[in-house]
This record gives C-alpha cells, sequence and structure tokens, in this order.
C-alpha cells in the first residue's frame, strides 16, 4: 500500500474514533472501463461528468456523460452553460479546428481557439478565433474583429453584446461591438451591466476609477483590485486603494443611491461577491486583527484562511480557516473540524443544510456538522475537486483508479 493511501486510511480511523461515521450514503459508479489512459476528468456543477483519455499516442477522446468524441490530436477542457442545457470544447485533427458540443461539431474559420465560454446567464456560446494575425469574437449571431487585444473578452449576461480592451498606442479603448468607446492609459474589463454597458476600472495617471458604460460610480482613488459583476449584471464589487495605504471594500447596484464602502483595513484580500446581492465577503487585516468581512459583520480569522465562498442560492459564506485547531466557519458561526483539512481545499456547502463536501488527495468527504458524522466515498489514486449538483441535491466528484474512472456521490 503506497504511503498516501496508508496516511488516508489512518485519517480515516481516526475520523471513527473521534465522530459518528454515518452509513454509508457515499456510492460510486464505475463509468469509464480503463481500456484508454486517463488524462483527465471532473464533474461540473450542472451535473455533467467529463474526461479525456489518450487512446493512441497523440490521439485523445473526450467523454461527456459517457459519450465519446474523437479521436482528436488535440482537445480542450469542456465549458458548460449555466443552465446545464449544453456544452462546447475545442478540438483538432489534421490542424482543422472544431467546436464540439453535444449534436454536432462545428467547423471553424480559423487555425486556433483562444477563448470559448457561455454567456453568464443564457445558452450562448462566445468564441475567440484566431486565423494567421485576423482575430474574431462572435457570439454565432455577430462577429466582430478584434485589434490588439489586452485582457480577456466579456458578453453581457444574455450574450447579445461583446466587448473587449484593445491598446492604441499608449492608451487603451473598450471596443463595445466593434465600437470604440472610452479610452485611458490603463483599462481592466471586469464584466457587462444587465443592460449591456460594459463594466471596468479605468486608470489616467494617478487616478482610477470604476465605470458601468460612460458612468463613473467611484472615482479618484490610488487603485482598484478584485473587480467583480455578478451573473445578472445587477451587481458589482471591488477593493479601492486610497492614499496612505488604506483600503476599502466597495459594493454597487442599481438599486443604491451611493456605493456602500466598507471599514477601512491595513489589507484586503479573497473579496467574493454574492451570486444575487450587492454584498461581499473577504478576508482583511485591521488593527493588526485578522477577521473576514460579510455584509455589516467582521469575524475572527485564523492564522491561514482558505478561499470563501457562497453556496448556489447565496444564502451562506463559508470558508476554513486554522487557529490552533481546524474550523469551517458558515455566516460567521464556527464549527471545530476532528480532522486537519487543507485550507487550500475546494469546499462544496449545501445550500440548504449544514453539510458540506470536499475531496482529499484519494477521496470524497461529506461532513454533516449538526449530526458530527463524516461520510466517506471510495479511495481512488486521483480525485476532482467535489461541487454540490443542485438537480440531484448530491456532492459528487470523479474519482480515478489506474485508468478507470468513477463518479461519486454523497446525498445528505
Amino acid at each position: 500500500m503506497s504511503l498516501s493511501k496508508t496516511f488516508l486510511l489512518a485519517t480515516f480511523v481516526f475520523l471513527a474514533a473521534c465522530t459518528t461515521v454515518l452509513a454509508q450514503n457515499c456510492e460510486e459508479l464505475q463509468v469509464l472501463p480503463g481500456d484508454e489512459h486517463l488524462v483527465d476528468h471532473g464533474v461540473d456543477s450542472t451535473g455533467h461528468w467529463w474526461a479525456i483519455t489518450q487512446p493512441y499516442t497523440s490521439f485523445y477522446h473526450l467523454y461527456v456523460d459517457g459519450k465519446r468524441f474523437g479521436p482528436y490530436s488535440e482537445i480542450g477542457k469542456p465549458v458548460f452553460a449555466n443552465d446545464g442545457s449544453t456544452w462546447a470544447a475545442a478540438a483538432t485533427i489534421n490542424t482543422v479546428v472544431r467546436i464540439l458540443t453535444p449534436g454536432k461539431a462545428i467547423s471553424v474559420n480559423g487555425t486556433a481557439i483562444i477563448s470559448l465560454f457561455f454567456a453568464p446567464r443564457a445558452p450562448v456560446l462566445c468564441m475567440v478565433t484566431r486565423r494567421d494575425s485576423l482575430i474574431t469574437f462572435s457570439n454565432g449571431t455577430t462577429s466582430v474583429q478584434v485589434l490588439f487585444p489586452v485582457g480577456h473578452y466579456t458578453t453581457d449576461p444574455d450574450g447579445v453584446h461583446l466587448a473587449y480592451v484593445g491598446q492604441r498606442g499608449a492608451v487603451q479603448a473598450i471596443v463595445l461591438d466593434g465600437t470604440e468607446g472610452q479610452t485611458a492609459d490603463r483599462i481592466v474589463l471586469a464584466g457587462m451591466w444587465s443592460d449591456g454597458s460594459p463594466v471596468y476600472s479605468m486608470q489616467n495617471g494617478p487616478s482610477t476609477s470604476v465605470n458601468i458604460g460612460t458612468r463613473s460610480i467611484v472615482s479618484n482613488v490610488q487603485g482598484i483590485r478584485s473587480l467583480q459583476v455578478n451573473r445578472a449584471g445587477t451587481a458589482v464589487g471591488f477593493i479601492c486603494e486610497r492614499a496612505g495605504g488604506s483600503m476599502f471594500a466597495c459594493t454597487y447596484s442599481d438599486e443604491m443611491v451611493e456605493p456602500w464602502f466598507g471599514p477601512p483595513c491595513d489589507n484586503i484580500s479573497q473579496l467574493v461577491l454574492h451570486p444575487f446581492d450587492a454584498l461581499v465577503a473577504y478576508y482583511g487585516i485591521r488593527n493588526l486583527a485578522r477577521s473576514v468581512f460579510y455584509a455589516a459583520a467582521d469575524y475572527p480569522a485564523g492564522l491561514e484562511t482558505g478561499q470563501i465562498v457562497f453556496t448556489t442560492n447565496g444564502a451562506t459564506m463559508a470558508y476554513l480557516s486554522r487557529d490552533g485547531d481546524d474550523y469551517i466557519s458558515l455566516n460567521g458561526r464556527r464549527y471545530r473540524m476532528s480532522s486537519k483539512v487543507s485550507v487550500g481545499a475546494a469546499i462544496a456547502v449545501h445550500p440548504t443544510e449544514p453539510v458540506l463536501a470536499y475531496s482529499t488527495s484519494t477521496s470524497i468527504v461529506m461532513w454533516d456538522i449538526e449530526r458530527s458524522g463524516y461520510k466517506l466515498g471510495k479511495m481512488c489514486d486521483r480525485v476532482a475537486d467535489a461541487v454540490y449538483v443542485r438537480k440531484s441535491n448530491a456532492f459528487q466528484t470523479t474519482g480515478q483508479f489506474n485508468d478507470r474512472l468513477y463518479l461519486l456521490t454523497c446525498r445528505p
């Protein structure tokens, strides 16, 4: 038995000694038999599992929910529409570029796919392709030629409008549907508002502002970081840096007369915007005290704090932390964990019950906080990040044992 598996077994024995290991509600289903070398795999939060295999030297297959696509000389990871109704992946065979979808392979008039993504709340596929020196940004209905792009590409929530930042000599310009707009020394594009206006920070000299279209919501600050827009394009959150080194978290929505500013901090990081409301959670240091701030409250943070996450419905803010003991915080309430868990672990939290799941290097673990009980999945060689799948009300991941692939499911 390998050292890592021996360590995991010891961890499971420790959990059993310290807590209740609940009746097994975790199950595994073999979805690939292992006759092809397994390269990568995972589960999307919409409930679709995928895998990339290498059946021959220099050739690859893509599997999505058991359906095989290929072989291709190159295949990228699939991206999924927010509602789970469709997906897409880039593939190449004999220098011919295609976009794979559930029903067909779409030929692309280009030699490379630079970016492939769906609109935030609609199953509209957007793609950025290159043919020689010509770059094209398209949503399937509208296409624009891209000149000297800087940063990423974005679309509005419904995938109607296309925006990017282009370098124009010494300045940068917002380009919306092929038409150039605001210019500045430096522009960082975050997304688009519900009305199709781009949301971005704009720096001219020492002064930086945050704009929605041509409207400035915050101006004359020293710097802007972690600028985020929610999926509906109705709320924005970011970190303001002001002269003297102080930092403030800030949020804004059209329902607000003025932006909301949090308390001044010496440092702010890990800011996360609420999925629906103009609320942010973030890690901050204020007067040497470490805290996680959420809405109008702040909660003590440990020496190490993991990534802050919201549940899919936005009802719960959660993070892992360590300060002598390992614990998880749910909306500020601290629950001690019976075993050490890396604060860098990706956690999935149930939207209505105090239950969470995470992947170790070799299995999935589900923790029912109120019952102090753990449910443990099949031991594997490698496990992808666990996710909560709303349509099945379960936590899922994929686990690899040699080249066999298992779909691991834990139900609350």
